[in-house]
């Protein structure tokens, strides 16, 4: 199984705004990468922001990982 994060940037406002979704976890667990891991990515999702070129849009990050599989 695959977990993570995905993070669209978006600027609103002259503010930086974020929507973040979890990638594998089911509803009722607790998303399996920090809340440190999520705020340093938005971060660097803002950074690389200021670095696009006028105009552009679609600032996706994704971090993911595969879970190792259960042994039987």
């Amino acid at each position: 199984m695959k977990y993570g994060i995905r993070i669209e940037t978006f600027q609103s406002a002259g503010r930086y705004q974020h929507k973040v979704y979890d990638i594998g976890v089911k509803p009722d667990r607790i998303g399996e990468l920090s809340e440190d891991v999520v705020e340093a990515q938005k971060r660097v999702n803002e950074r690389l922001w200021n670095e696009m070129p006028e105009g552009a849009t679609g600032l996706v990050a994704i971090i993911q990982y595969e879970a190792p599989k259960k042994k039987k």
